[in-house]
């Protein structure tokens, strides 16, 4: 496979071979609705995976996708359990997000020492997930502030009209 022809395997042997798990994460509300960008990113995080001999790939409705893709350089190894982190982000088009006939495919190639297994997770945007709602999920600090000083407000206003008709 032309993503492995160069690693050199160092493996530990109590440690076992175990194929990452693979996540697909939407866009932040934050990013979605902040209205100086047009695109959004989409973070694939593979985890829970040993030896780190991995390779990302992203896919739009089955189209192999190179452009707008950044991968971390090295995979973080956790000092506990001896498993491996590592992710890789997708930017597109809040258009292309917004289709919600697009499927947006992150495939993590595991090289397992023997053969190249290929782990992935799919998303596509929730229909519930609304730039109305996503703007007061994004918004909500503010939307209550403003709503505790619109009530403060009216109070103060209800005490200084009662004591000028009392």
């Amino acid at each position: 496979h032309r993503f492995f022809t160069s690693y050199i395997f160092f493996q530990d042997p109590n440690i076992p071979i175990t194929e990452p798990t693979v996540t697909v994460l939407r866009p932040s509300p934050r990013e979605y609705c902040n209205s100086t960008t047009t695109n959004v990113t989409l973070v694939c995080l593979a985890k829970k995976f040993y030896p780190n001999h991995v390779n990302f790939s992203w896919q739009i409705n089955g189209n192999e996708i190179a452009d707008g893709v950044a991968t971390d350089l090295y995979a973080v190894q956790d000092p506990e359990t001896k498993f491996y982190s590592m992710s890789s982000r997708l930017l597109v088009e809040k258009t292309v997000w917004d289709d919600l006939m697009n499927n947006f495919t992150c495939i993590v190639h595991f090289h397992n020492r023997q053969e190249i297994t290929n782990c992935n997770d799919t998303i596509t945007k929730p229909k519930d997930s609304m730039p109305g709602k996503m703007w007061i999920f994004s918004n909500i600090s503010y939307i209550l502030n403003g709503m505790t000083l619109l009530l403060h407000t009216l109070t103060m206003n209800m005490h200084v009209y009662a004591k000028q008709n009392s």
